[in-house]
């Protein structure tokens, strides 16, 4: 997934319609961030986009006012390609994050004393990076998780599945924890929020998503045919 073409600000009656002649200039795999003003819900634009556009995008929430859409390429849809490319968009924002806080530390500054702007890419990598992995739990929880086991015949409350669940809530604590110190601004605070963990969350969400992408999306796409996944993605996505 690339880095997004441009940031697009909405408004008006009809969002779906601004959004629409760009998506259709996008090449396949180009991103365009969306930020939707006007009290405009990002399901409801979605939605709209859908009856436009059919499957030709995907769609990954940012927060409750932006966006990413993804311009999709013509190969068939997998499970593994789909949560597989949230994982990495994931990892890219955490990764960003833990680079320039590790920096901002060192300088002994915090998140709103640094140069103009920096306080707001460094702030909403994170914000970003916890909103679209609470998004990401919840798809595979209320979405995946469930026909998984019931297709494949695996116990709720036991086997990969509830591995997973299990780790989730090691991650969601991470994410509290975070959001917490976020609003102090102090870098060093969350350097040690981070380094206090049990496990190095980057150790803890990397083992995790290497878990799911070895094991069980490659499972999924075994079990489901393609109208499934697709159906299955549309669901996802939707959350």
């Amino acid at each position: 997934m690339e880095d997004p073409k441009a940031a697009l600000e909405i408004s008006g009656a009809d969002p779906a319609a601004s959004i629409s002649g760009a998506l259709e200039k996008l090449g396949e795999g180009e991103s365009l961030e969306l930020h939707i003003a006007d009290g405009a819900v990002p399901a409801t634009v979605r939605a709209e986009l859908v009856a436009r556009h059919g499957d030709s995008f995907d769609w990954w929430t940012l927060d409750a006012a932006r966006a990413l859409v993804v311009k999709r390429d013509r190969a068939p849809r997998t499970i593994s390609a789909f949560l597989g490319a949230d994982h990495h968009r994931l990892t890219r924002y955490w990764d960003d994050f833990i680079a320039t806080v590790e920096t901002c530390e060192m300088s002994y500054e915090t998140l709103f004393r640094t140069q103009p702007g920096n306080r707001y890419a460094i702030a909403d990598r994170l914000r970003h990076f916890i909103f679209g992995l609470r998004r990401h739990v919840r798809m595979e929880e209320e979405c995946f998780f469930p026909r998984l086991e019931e297709r494949g015949r695996l116990p709720a409350g036991a086997g990969p599945t509830a591995v997973m669940r299990t780790e989730h809530r090691a991650i969601e604590q991470i994410l509290a924890s975070l959001e917490n110190d976020l609003a102090s601004g102090n870098c060093a605070t969350l350097i040690q929020t981070i380094e206090n963990q049990p496990i190095h969350p980057s150790d803890l969400f990397r083992a995790h998503d290497m878990k799911e992408e070895s094991v069980l999306y490659p499972l999924a796409d075994r079990l489901f045919n393609q109208d499934e996944r697709e159906e299955l993605c549309r669901l996802m996505q939707a959350v």
